[in-house]
């Protein structure tokens, strides 16, 4: 009785070229796959960030901006801004042997930010800086000073 119920399926009949299309099918899905997940991590890479960062060299510069590519050997960076400082003549004491001015109390300081494109070479709003000249990167919190006043337009 067992011997007559095997004899009574249905036979299953897979022919070799569905085996293809489907092989096919898989493939062409993968690839696409791939192919889409490639390009999202691309886009993600290379899309620039609104966060504003200071950028701080090796010589004591500091720059504030957006940082747009940070993979490389070179960091660009755009909406440049850097501070300017200026003190009251009056509290500038110059040393007589190397002629440099020391001011008697830094409270006196103004620091002035200042919208880099505005020099009298007039570069762009983009720089590249090697990284082996950047000592630091930090981003700035939305309550910064510096974002303030950037957003303010001042």
């Amino acid at each position: 009785m067992n011997l007559n119920m095997k004899n009574n399926l249905p036979k299953l009949k897979i022919s070799i070229p569905d085996i293809k299309f489907k092989k096919s099918t898989l493939i062409l899905v993968g690839v696409s796959l791939v192919a889409l997940i490639s390009f999202i991590v691309i886009l993600r890479l290379t899309e620039p960030s609104d966060k504003f960062s200071a950028i701080f060299l090796q010589s004591g510069q500091v720059y504030f901006g957006q940082i747009t590519n940070e993979d490389s050997e070179y960091v660009t960076i755009k909406k440049i801004y850097y501070l300017q400082t200026s003190t009251p003549d009056t509290n500038a004491v110059t040393n007589p042997l190397t002629g440099a001015e020391t001011f008697a109390s830094e409270s006196n300081v103004n620091y002035n930010l200042i919208k880099r494109g505005k020099e009298l070479h007039s570069p762009e709003d983009i720089m590249r800086v090697s990284k082996e000249y950047i000592l630091l990167i930090e981003t700035l919190r939305p309550d910064s000073k510096i974002l303030e006043t950037i957003n303010s337009g001042k």
